[in-house]
């Protein structure tokens, strides 16, 4: 008994285990609108604030997990992009904030367009592009960090970065759209002031809990009668 539970528990740890170099990165953000409309299906606009969202404080939230990115492709001298050349590889999520509403990205139906992680490393920018086109709508942000943390040190997908505000005469921007087949219509350009990267914290799967049970009632079987 005890050795067909550590056989079991071996293959179930085998299983669990993640792919070597895999991390989900989750990462916010936040700024201030500089320009920009929502022509809501609503009166007051998808986010309840109006026509104009000039001066209005936006967040949002981006995630990404290291096996699902494309293969880096340099491009000139300290620059990597990670981007599917045929836009078939959904691999960054999005969300943005404004006024207490969120809007996702990436929730209606459609190929997954444009998505590229662009990594400068003489400027220490890490900048995302996410673009979807659907049949009578599309998305669309972009966003642009500053980071004392030098990204091409290591040999892969940035996994965290520390903002700061400016550099080299560079500062923190980004802007977002969408135009939805219910009317809803928004677009805004934004100043990052805010703004973090770091490796999630791996959660328990159910093969890993089942392993661990596996494993005392192999401790259970060898305690004697």
């Amino acid at each position: 008994m005890a050795r067909i539970a550590h056989c079991i528990v071996a293959i179930m740890i085998a299983l669990c285990s993640p792919h070597a170099g895999a991390a989900v990165v989750t990462g916010g953000f936040s700024g201030e609108i500089f320009g920009g409309s929502d022509f809501g299906s609503g009166p007051a606009g998808f986010f309840g604030a109006g026509i104009d969202l000039s001066g209005q404080r936006i967040t949002g939230t981006f995630r990404y997990d290291t096996t699902q990115v494309p293969a880096g492709q340099p491009t000139p001298p300290n620059e990597v992009v990670y981007q599917d050349p045929t836009f078939n590889t959904q691999f960054l999520d999005f969300t943005v904030t404004i006024n207490g509403t969120t809007y996702t990205f990436g929730t209606f139906p459609t190929a997954p367009g444009i998505q590229s992680i662009d990594v400068i490393d003489n400027t220490d920018q890490l900048q995302f592009d996410f673009q979807r086109f659907g049949v009578n709508f599309d998305e669309a942000i972009s966003l642009r960090f500053i980071s004392a943390t030098d990204f091409l040190t290591g040999t892969g997908v940035p996994t965290q970065f520390d903002f700061v505000p400016s550099g080299v005469g560079l500062f923190p921007t980004g802007t977002f759209s969408f135009d939805l087949t219910n009317g809803d219509f928004a677009f805004a350009s934004f100043d990052i002031d805010g703004g973090f990267a770091r490796l999630a914290a791996p959660e328990p799967s159910t093969l890993g809990i089942v392993a661990l049970a596996l494993l005392g009632i192999a401790g259970l079987a060898r305690r004697p009668a």
